[in-house]
């Protein structure tokens, strides 16, 4: 019998991420290779990347867990030379800075951000073995009515690609499933 395979990493992938890299003729998986992704990339783009990352736990339900660390461990690991200095020396210290965190909001969250070509929320690719890459179109996911709605289906989404690859178990063990089975609980049945 083979060992289970870990669980998917689920990466939250802002849209300009997505669309630089189709630029540059890129596939989606450049995005967890720092020499690939650096040249194309500013420095902000990277650090609210990465700020995306810790965001993509808060709305998962796991705010400190390791939903946020697969981003920065494949860029730790791809990196060289004055690539891992920056990464190291200049990115890692930003991070903490709450500046990127507001410009991630106004870039990706906020209702002004949204964009008339992106007609979906999310898509949905599996980029690697190991990760999915949720890529969020700017303006559908902000505080205004309705974008409950899209966050539930995000929910989902990232659920079913979940249970395609894991046993049912693995998956219901989850803090995304117990945010999901809160969504549900939440919601009011009348007949």
């Amino acid at each position: 019998m083979s060992a289970a395979r870990p669980l998917k990493q689920v990466m939250l992938i802002p849209y300009w991420v997505h669309e630089t890299l189709a630029r540059h003729k890129l596939p989606l998986s450049a995005c967890l290779d720092f020499e690939q992704l650096r040249p194309v990339s500013s420095t902000n783009d990277l650090l609210c990347f990465l700020s995306a990352q810790v965001l993509m736990g808060r709305m998962v339900g796991e705010p400190h867990g390791t939903w946020s660390l697969y981003l920065l461990d494949a860029w730790l690991n791809s990196a060289q030379g004055q690539n891992k200095t920056f990464l190291s020396q200049t990115i890692l210290p930003l991070l903490e800075n709450p500046t990127f965190d507001e410009e991630l909001r106004a870039r990706l969250f906020s209702p002004e951000s949204r964009l008339p070509h992106h007609k979906e929320p999310f898509y949905i690719y599996d980029i690697t073995r190991e990760a999915v890459g949720v890529v969020v179109n700017p303006g559908f996911f902000t505080e205004e009515a309705g974008a409950d709605g899209y966050r539930t289906a995000l929910t989902v989404a990232i659920l079913k690609v979940l249970y395609a690859y894991s046993a049912c178990h693995e998956v219901s063990s989850t803090p995304l499933f117990k945010r999901y089975l809160g969504l549900l609980s939440a919601k009011q049945l009348t007949v």
